[in-house]
């Protein structure tokens, strides 16, 4: 595993093998990367005995299902589904012509993108498959904390995110004057993806004669896998926990409001 300077994750799958026919020798597959930061390149190293190479076929998966990429040499590499318009198909892994195209040059990753990457390279006789995750991050656009008071005992503490990927989880917190943290209770949550991005949102309760005035209300938001973390902090005033809020980020958000 290596980590360069962009913070980019790499992970690297080396098999060898002593076998006739085709094998794959190393797949190698960025495993975390931060949304357009960087160019990717996913690659397929492989070997194949001189008289299998006439029937060579790579193909790449993304969750093993959809085909995304498919070279036949020496025609020209086609990039489909979720990846067409988004590989560089001109990108030459190798000098070798049965291996010139059997990576992946992606100049621009988006969360869409996420995914299990299954590297499939076949002949007439022979087939060998690797797989490895992509994760294509980026954090939310924009995080709102907001608590109200839906009854006389109780204040609502909603906390939302959007334009994140992967999904976000929240952590609701509330702190008093001695600096004792009190972890919150996720009480329900909801989300929507469009494109690899979540707007998505997580509520909880306190009871408002528990919480004393001058308390901060705090929710930390993470993506999994990622190192983002982030957190919104309020200032709890009693006398301002009256009506529901309208959230700007919770309009996908209906089950909090």
């Amino acid at each position: 595993m290596r980590l360069d300077l962009l913070g980019v994750k790499t992970i690297y799958y080396e098999i060898y093998c002593e076998v006739w026919g085709v094998s794959i020798v190393r797949l190698t597959v960025p495993e975390v990367v931060r949304a357009n930061s960087t160019e990717v390149v996913l690659d397929c190293d492989y070997q194949v005995d001189e008289w299998e190479r006439p029937g060579l076929v790579v193909k790449w998966y993304v969750d093993k299902i959809h085909l995304v990429y498919q070279w036949i040499p020496p025609r020209h590499p086609q990039a489909l589904g979720v990846l067409a318009g988004r590989v560089d198909t001109t990108y030459r892994a190798s000098h070798d012509p049965l291996a010139a195209h059997r990576a992946l040059r992606i100049p621009r990753p988006h969360p869409a993108l996420s995914g299990q990457y299954s590297c499939t390279v076949s002949t007439f006789e022979d087939e060998d498959t690797r797989t490895a995750p992509l994760l294509v991050w980026t954090p939310p656009t924009y995080t709102d904390l907001k608590y109200w008071r839906p009854s006389e005992h109780l204040v609502n503490v909603t906390c939302a995110a959007s334009g994140a990927a992967p999904r976000p989880e929240f952590t609701l917190y509330t702190r008093d004057s001695n600096g004792t943290r009190q972890d919150v209770g996720v009480r329900g949550t909801s989300g929507r993806q469009e494109d690899g991005v979540w707007w998505a949102g997580a509520w909880g309760l306190i009871v408002w004669a528990d919480t004393e005035p001058g308390s901060v209300v705090g929710c930390t938001v993470t993506l999994p896998g990622t190192p983002h973390e982030e957190t919104r902090k309020k200032i709890y005033h009693a006398a301002s926990t009256g009506g529901a809020p309208r959230l700007a980020t919770c309009w996908a958000c209906p089950a909090l409001l």
